[in-house]
């Protein structure tokens, strides 16, 4: 999915014609998208990245990570062992080694032809307009459609974090 094609869901949305021939206009949309998108990943349906790395003097510092770290999910070894980890402010402390890091990470901005991070089918591209059209529609003093789009959004939201397993009920038993 790219960061365009949300744009021009939300446009569709809010009924906006002519949006990529007016450069403010795609500005403001392009940074309400970004927004979005950044605040979905660090609230709401986190994205996660594994990363191989090396840890020197019991400790790593997390700018050496190539994506910015919102939270740690597992520590492991290169056999997939569990590691015990502690976490300081500008390091993850744990033994000295090649350890596997999977984290959620913060998207960098992206540009409006550029592919997002979301690869997940419950992330598609209307969760993302819905957002923006809210955004877009507060920045602009339309509140009451912003209340509705972003109701939208977040019954959106709720429905893609649902877990899809579903409740298993134990067997019925008969005597």
């Amino acid at each position: 999915m790219k960061l365009s094609e949300v744009i021009a869901l939300t446009a569709f949305y809010l009924k906006i014609k002519s949006y990529e021939a007016d450069a403010e206009r795609l500005s403001l949309l392009t940074k309400c998208a970004n927004l979005v998108y950044r605040a979905s990943a660090r609230e709401y349906l986190p994205l996660y990245f594994t990363e191989t790395a090396e840890v020197s003097e019991q400790a790593m510092q997390f700018r050496s990570l190539a994506r910015n770290v919102i939270r740690i999910k597992s520590v492991t070894d290169e056999t997939g062992i569990e590691v015990a980890y502690a976490i300081r402010p500008d390091c993850l402390a744990t033994e000295t080694g090649r350890i596997v890091v999977t984290y959620a990470y913060l998207p960098d901005e992206a540009g409006y032809e550029d592919e997002l991070d979301y690869t997940d089918a419950r992330v598609d591209v209307s969760l993302l307009a819905y957002g923006t059209a809210a955004e877009y529609c507060l920045i602009n003093g339309l509140y009451e459609d912003a209340g509705i789009w972003d109701a939208r959004y977040r019954a959106a939201v709720m429905s893609a974090a649902r877990p899809r397993n579903g409740v298993k009920l134990p067997g019925r038993r008969w005597t």
